[in-house]
């Protein structure tokens, strides 16, 4: 079944929206001023077609939007999105009787994050790298992703290959990885104990890609060199699974 909507807003969290006739609903990856066409499926708009863009509606930037949960909104111009994030200030700032000047958000180059937590399971002869997909609970593996720095997002694969013999058999695993100063941080979150022979297995790898740092669950595997970040004008070490 599907249904014509008229997107009125964009949401806090990203979604275009719109109203219907059982109330305000949330429609992802819609722009305000948007006529879209959307499928209803357990009560949730999935979108079908855009049947009228908005003027600020953009191409995304990279080749998994929409599947890999990570990023909302990269279909909106820049200088709408900057907009947009301010308002949410404005309007926080507004529900708390409080008014103050806002002033305009400063923003950066898309490739300047230096810290990102992927989700990792094994396949049957890999291991899945990625985001979840949103509202689902499936990786998306990911060959690219231009938020992050290019220092994390060109060792994919070495990151792949560090984590697969300490990764746990089943489940969903979250990796902690810092682009410090001086090389890699990863951390694996994870409460098990190692059998002796994964630990030695990445351990090596590690090594051998010149990883700083590697951590499992509270164990530091191997540290080669103390992980530094330069905040300001002070070099700072920091502690494993930093956020």
């Amino acid at each position: 079944m599907t249904e014509i909507l008229v997107i009125e807003s964009l949401g806090h969290q990203g979604d275009g929206v719109a109203q219907t006739a059982k109330g305000r609903t949330f429609v992802p990856f819609t722009l305000a001023g948007e006529r879209v066409e959307v499928a209803i499926s357990s009560g949730h708009r999935k979108l079908v077609e855009v049947l009228q863009p908005s003027v600020d509606r953009i191409a995304p930037i990279c080749q998994h939007f929409g599947l890999c949960g990570g990023c909302q909104v990269q279909h909106l111009n820049h200088n709408s999105y900057l907009a947009w994030k301010r308002q949410l200030v404005v309007d926080a700032l507004i529900s708390a009787d409080i008014n103050v000047s806002v002033e305009p958000v400063l923003s950066f180059p898309e490739d300047r994050r230096r810290r990102v937590v992927f989700s990792a399971t094994h396949t049957s002869s890999d291991v899945q790298l990625g985001f979840i997909q949103k509202s689902t609970h499936t990786i998306i593996a990911i060959s690219e992703c231009p938020v992050i720095t290019g220092k994390i997002s060109s060792k994919l694969d070495v990151i792949k290959k560090v984590i697969r013999p300490i990764l746990p058999a089943k489940g969903v695993t979250s990796i902690h990885v810092l682009a410090c100063d001086n090389g890699l941080d990863i951390h694996v979150e994870a409460d098990s104990k190692l059998a002796e022979k994964a630990r030695q297995s990445a351990v090596r790898y590690a090594l051998e890609e010149n990883i700083a740092r590697l951590s499992f669950g509270d164990e530091i595997l191997i540290e080669t060199k103390r992980p530094k970040l330069t905040m300001g004008t002070a070099k700072v070490c920091v502690p494993p699974g930093l956020f």
